[in-house]
């Protein structure tokens, strides 16, 4: 199963896989969309010479904030409807 992949004219180029070979390049779109039972969160991303930049991110959304290694990261938070 693959978690998103490189994005281009089609929605996925190729996928991503841990068995992928495929060489990621700098300035290259990727898809990621990991998901778990019931859930998924999608992104496009690019790559960038230092840091990847996520495109997705409107700010009109509600966010958690994350931190890994002193790297602060923004992630949409779970859209719960509730039913009349």
């Amino acid at each position: 199963m693959h978690q998103g992949g490189a994005t281009g004219y089609a929605s996925r180029e190729y996928f991503a896989t841990p068995a992928s070979e495929e060489v990621v390049h700098l300035h290259q779109a990727f898809a990621w969309n990991p998901a778990i039972l019931g859930l998924k969160s999608e992104d496009t991303i690019l790559v960038g010479e230092k840091e990847n930049e996520v495109l997705t991110h409107t700010g009109s959304w509600v966010y958690l904030e994350m931190e890994q290694d002193g790297k602060r990261y923004l992630r949409p938070d779970i859209l719960v409807r509730s039913h009349p």
